[in-house]
């Protein structure tokens, strides 16, 4: 085949396809020179321009529905919230009322009696609440005001006090409980044991029972120190602190006391009461600063303790002397002049 007919085939193979694509294009409507593709968008524009806006309108609707919503929950909560300071307020106007009309009645009775008028029966002594006066006071009624005022105070702190006790008898109670099942719990373990088993047991209970009442008994005296079996004698030598104890000596001792008197360790009935105590001094003693309140209020108390007894032994001493004192005054007034030679005489034997 010759050079100018392989050229005239490429050609016509090049025409093929060029009217396909052509074809192709016409088709669609997407040829670059059809006005298609222009009317295309316009007509997506129109669509846009005529379908947004009717649906906006719903879309702000909805919008502005949720706001104003959330708008009148908010008001709802803060409505609420006024009214519940309002009736605080109002209980607290009532009880002042109250407590201004319990006053007045004191008052009233400080007076001595006469009717309910102004000053005492004044004013014809007729009917009509008596006025609380608001010019000069006589000199009894701040007293008697005070002394209302420190009647509802103690019985405020009877309450309290009332509710403490029945508090720690309750707890005394559930503690009672719990160390009568834990001594059910180790008799029924005792009667499955043979005699060297049972031996080993009631001694490892003594040993765990002496821990147990040793950590109570410091606890009931609030002597964190000594329930975890630390000495903090803090001795001061310059800048250096001698024997002083920090968190990490607590955290060690916490660790090897824990063992000792957990529940599941220890056989004790009251190993429960131990563990917590052992938890609550070490929770207060870890800490550095309620350490160093501990041991300022600790400190406070030792000195109080020492002046106490420093008092106690001054008078001791005082009575002893005037005792001394007494009895060397009879002597004289009975030997007379032979007191010399009898005091010699008795020193001399003795």
């Amino acid at each position: 085949m010759t050079r100018t007919g392989s050229r005239s085939i490429r050609q016509r193979r090049l025409c093929r396809r060029r009217r396909k694509i052509a074809a192709g294009r016409r088709w669609v409507g997407l040829s670059p020179s059809s006005p298609m593709l222009g009317n295309a968008f316009l007509v997506a524009l129109l669509v846009f321009v005529v379908v947004c806006p009717s649906r906006e309108p719903h879309l702000w609707a909805s919008a502005t529905e949720d706001i104003a919503d959330d708008d009148d929950d908010f008001l709802a909560e803060i409505l609420a919230e006024e009214a519940r300071v309002e009736e605080e307020h109002a209980r607290l106007e009532a009880e002042a009322r109250e407590f201004e009309a319990m006053k007045a009645r004191e008052f009233s009775g400080d007076k001595g009696g006469g009717g309910p008028g102004m000053g005492g029966g004044g004013m014809g002594g007729g009917g009509g609440p008596r006025m609380r006066p608001q010019g000069n006071m006589p000199k009894g009624a701040n007293v008697k005001f005070d002394s209302v005022e420190d009647e509802l105070r103690k019985k405020e702190e009877a309450a309290k006090a009332k509710n403490i006790a029945e508090e720690e008898a309750r707890a005394a109670k559930e503690a009672e409980k719990r160390r009568e099942e834990r001594e059910r719990k180790f008799q029924a373990d005792l009667a499955k044991m043979d005699a060297e088993q049972k031996k080993k047991a009631q001694k490892q209970k003594k040993r765990d029972a002496a821990i147990v009442r040793r950590i109570l008994k410091a606890s009931g005296a609030e002597r964190h120190y000594a329930v975890l079996g630390l000495r903090n004698w803090d001795i001061k030598v310059g800048p250096l602190h001698l024997f002083h104890v920090n968190a990490r000596d607590v955290k060690r001792a916490y660790r090897n006391l824990a063992r000792t008197v957990h529940p599941d360790k220890n056989r004790d009935g009251r190993a429960e009461e131990a563990f917590h105590a052992v938890e609550n001094s070490a929770a207060l003693l870890g800490d550095d600063e309620k350490r160093k309140e501990y041991d300022r209020k600790r400190k406070a108390a030792a000195r109080r303790r020492r002046k106490e007894a420093a008092r106690v032994v001054s008078d001791s001493v005082e009575v002893g002397w005037k005792g001394a004192s007494s009895v060397w005054i009879v002597v004289k007034r009975v030997l007379g002049p032979f007191k010399t030679p009898i005091l010699v005489l008795g020193s001399v034997i003795i």
